[in-house]
C-alpha cells in the first residue's frame, strides 16, 4: 500500500489593513487576497478601529501604519490592548521615532516591517503559525527625519 503525505493546510486568515497611502494599502491587500486570506481595508484609524469593534472576534491579524488621520497606528494598538483581542499585530510604515518603536515594542507588537522591505517577508510573517515573539522587530526602523 501506498501512502501519500500531504502538506498540512494552510489556515486562512482574516487580516484587518489600516493603511491611509492608497498604494501601500491596495498593494498589502492584493498580496494578501492572492495568498487566500481575507483582508479588510481601512483608510484610516478611525475605520480601523470601527471595522475591529464590529469583527474583533473574527479578525486573526492587524497590520497597521503608524501615520495615519485619525488614529495613529500607535494609538490603535493602545485601544487593542485595552481589549480582548488575541490576534497578531503587525506595524508597516516607513518612518519610526525611538521613541515611538518603544511604545510599540511596549505594547508588544508581534513585528515591525519598513515599507522598504519585500511584502514578501511580510506576508511570511503573517502565514507564520508559530507562536509570537513579542516585541520582535523584523526590520529595525528606527531612524529620525532630518
Amino acid at each position: 500500500m501506498i501512502m501519500s503525505v500531504s502538506e498540512p493546510q494552510k489556515r486562512l486568515l482574516h487580516i484587518l489593513c489600516a493603511e491611509d497611502d492608497r498604494f501601500f494599502r491596495e498593494a498589502v491587500t492584493g498580496l494578501l487576497e492572492s495568498a487566500g486570506h481575507r483582508v479588510c481595508a481601512a483608510e484610516n484609524g478611525h475605520a480601523a478601529w470601527d471595522i475591529l469593534l464590529e469583527e474583533m472576534d473574527r479578525i486573526d491579524v492587524v497590520i497597521t501604519d503608524h501615520r495615519m488621520p485619525g488614529f495613529t497606528g500607535l494609538e490603535l494598538v493602545q485601544l487593542l490592548r485595552q481589549t480582548t483581542f488575541r490576534g497578531r499585530i503587525y506595524v508597516y510604515t516607513s518612518l519610526l521615532k525611538p521613541e515611538e518603536e518603544h511604545g510599540y515594542r511596549g505594547l508588544r507588537v508581534d513585528g515591525i516591517f519598513s515599507k522598504n522591505i519585500a511584502l514578501a517577508e511580510l506576508l511570511r510573517a503573517v502565514e507564520d503559525t508559530r507562536p509570537a515573539v513579542p516585541s520582535k522587530i523584523l526590520q529595525p526602523i528606527s531612524r529620525t527625519q532630518p
